[in-house]
């Protein structure tokens, strides 16, 4: 659903009441924040798409302020991928997300269909 995988689903709407729209943005976010950070030099895109590094979204009338870790360093074996962190109203942070390169990969070749 969403292109994200289930259990990051599951745990955005049971942890932090992410209704499908929420997810929907978070989508949009996490393909433009992919492609910036692992595919834009790679076809030397000069134009920066936006700021793949946050995004302040209303949802409902809810504020979702997102900020992405990125981790495009392939021989990382620790550590590869993409974290997206959620800032709530009281400059205190929830990690909302955690990705893969492989869960990344699969999730852009889906949005390119």
């Amino acid at each position: 659903m969403f292109g994200l995988p289930k259990h990051c689903v599951w745990e955005a709407r049971e942890y932090f009441n992410y209704s499908n729209d929420d997810l929907s943005e978070l989508r949009k976010f996490i393909v433009d924040t992919y492609y910036n950070a692992f595919v834009r030099h790679r076809i030397q895109d000069e134009m920066l798409t936006g700021d793949y590094r946050q995004r302040k979204v209303i949802v409902n009338g809810k504020v979702r302020d997102w900020r992405s870790l990125v981790w495009n360093d392939f021989h990382m074996e620790e550590r590869d991928g993409l974290q997206v962190i959620e800032i709530r109203p009281d400059d205190e942070y929830d990690l909302i997300i955690t990705m893969s390169n492989w869960e990344l990969e699969r999730l852009w070749k889906e949005a390119c269909h």
